[in-house]
């Protein structure tokens, strides 16, 4: 294995562009899930006339979904990943809409942005993005599908320990909480689940890749002495033990307006449930860890 001072060094000179993750490429292996949100909202898709992806990043995970929609808008709140989803989207035909809201789990009267007609999309997505619900519920047509994947609470707490931050989690955000908000819009909830699972990072470059792109903002905030004296400790265990292991958190849901009609795409309900597993898999379909708001209003 090369030396701690040129795999941090190569991390540190690695362009970062969108939610593009390869440089992780079979440095970072993530756990397994026991559902498949692409599969999901491709399901989902396959009979919708619009749709709408929140936070889109730079366009990745839509991107690769096709055929799409004849109406498909994606929003994202992060300018430079904005101009990223429009180089790769305008070309399939989707518009890419700046659209900022709050931390779901933010106290207080949550902002959002959409500037969407009511009853607009067949289809609303969201990975990783936070959302205000009463927003979703009403871009969503009578029978409409609203689905979202979440980074949960235990995510990442090997990180927030190792740079001395306890178990690093701040206001509640988890399945139950996004239950209760998407109810309070009006919105049944017909499938969900939650599940914690390891992932392991193969060297210290991965790991110092990963916080300077999608780790907690405090992380980024560290001194850099702070942070080096954290990286040489994991860089250690890595040497010795092979990896270093932390704790994947996502919780899923879905949920359908009142409608006349079935759902668009409707997917066979899950019971919510909490487990954890070990099987692992590469960084295919990474974006987010770590973050659940990525923006700043511009």
């Amino acid at each position: 294995m090369r030396t701690f001072e040129e795999l941090v060094a190569e991390a540190d000179a690695a362009p970062f562009a969108g939610w593009d993750f390869r440089f992780l490429d079979g440095r970072y292996l993530e756990g397994r899930f026991s559902w498949d949100y692409r599969k999901m909202l491709a399901q989902m898709l396959a009979n919708a006339r619009s749709y709408l992806d929140l936070g889109t990043g730079g366009g990745e995970l839509v991107s690769s979904l096709g055929p799409l929609p004849a109406r498909s808008v994606v929003t994202e709140g992060f300018a430079p990943n904005a101009h990223v989803a429009r180089r790769e989207l305008g070309p399939l035909g989707v518009d890419v809409v700046v659209s900022f809201c709050d931390d779901n789990s933010a106290k207080g009267e949550q902002r959002g942005s959409l500037p969407f007609q009511e009853g607009a999309f067949d289809v609303v997505s969201d990975r990783h993005e936070a959302f205000v619900a009463s927003e979703v519920a009403a871009a969503l047509r009578p029978g409409g599908t609203f689905i979202t994947q979440q980074v949960g609470p235990d995510n990442d707490v090997e990180l927030a320990r190792l740079v001395g931050e306890g178990d690093g989690q701040g206001e509640k955000w988890d399945l139950d909480e996004a239950v209760r908000q998407v109810r309070g819009a009006g919105l049944r909830v017909i499938g969900s689940g939650e599940e914690t699972v390891r992932s392991r990072f193969l060297d210290v470059g991965a790991l110092a890749y990963y916080l300077k792109t999608a780790g907690p903002l405090s992380f980024k905030e560290m001194d850099r002495g702070a942070l080096e004296g954290s990286l040489r400790k994991a860089d250690s265990e890595i040497r010795a033990e092979g990896a270093f292991q932390v704790s994947t958190s996502r919780f899923y849901l879905v949920a359908v307006k009142a409608r006349e009609h079935p759902p668009i795409g409707q997917v066979k309900p899950s019971p919510s449930r909490s487990r954890k597993k070990r099987t692992e898999r590469g960084p295919g379909g990474i974006r987010t860890h770590g973050m659940l708001v990525k923006s700043q209003p511009i």
